[in-house]
């Protein structure tokens, strides 16, 4: 799976909107859909902070297939 459905459905599993997971991630929800619809990835520590945040690993997110 791609990241940009990673960070969806994982959204999704914990009942977030676009809105609200920007707001804990502190960007703009544009920024979200930007790494959703795979636009824009994410920099490095910002693919730390999400990895935390969901208790998973960068690798598991961003990387695996």
């Amino acid at each position: 799976m791609s990241y940009g459905k990673n960070i969806t459905t994982l959204r999704k599993l914990r009942k977030l909107t676009q809105t609200q997971f920007a707001k804990e991630m502190k960007v703009g929800r544009s920024t979200v859909a930007m790494w959703e619809g795979e636009l824009r990835a994410p920099r490095d520590p910002m693919k730390k902070k999400i990895a935390k945040y969901f208790h998973m690993s960068v690798q598991a997110i961003f990387y695996d297939d």
